[in-house]
């Protein structure tokens, strides 16, 4: 994902300390994800999409266009109004589907029990890790975890 922070960066024209600023977060922060010395928040992901209209697809996986269709305002609507509930939706869907316990999906996504229940139920955000983790294992697509497209 690195490449393609530096690669959106360039493709809008800003230096590090200018996305910074326009990102509201520290240069050594944006530079730390950059660079991938720091672990990418899902909030700054979500960021991007906002600010920039960065297709979050893209984004994670490097599939699709750069770009969103959405326009900025609808894609501030879809991430605030839908924030987690779509998550614990679709967890529990995939969860039925492929008929296994909390305990396993924890045990899949690498997290403890109590950990899966607060995210399944909304109450948690999922890393990257996490949304890196159900895309490999159970083939779906990143959108439609986090959104419903």
């Amino acid at each position: 994902m690195k490449e393609r922070l530096k690669k959106l960066r360039l493709t809008l024209g800003y230096n590090l300390q200018e996305i910074s600023e326009k990102l509201n977060i520290p240069a050594n922060t944006y530079i730390g994800y950059e660079y991938r010395t720091k672990n990418v928040p899902l909030e700054f992901l979500t960021e991007l999409v906002k600010s920039f209209n960065v297709n979050i697809n893209w984004l994670l996986t490097g599939e699709g266009d750069m770009f969103s269709v959405l326009t900025k305002k609808s894609a501030d609507s879809a991430i605030h109004s839908k924030k987690y509930i779509n998550i614990g939706k679709h967890l529990d869907e995939i969860q039925q589907k492929n008929n296994y316990p909390d305990k396993e999906m924890a045990k899949i996504l690498g997290i403890y029990e109590y950990e899966y229940v607060d995210l399944k139920q909304g109450f948690k955000e999922p890393t990257l890790k996490i949304l890196d983790i159900l895309k490999s294992f159970f083939q779906i697509s990143i959108d439609w975890f986090l959104y419903g497209d």
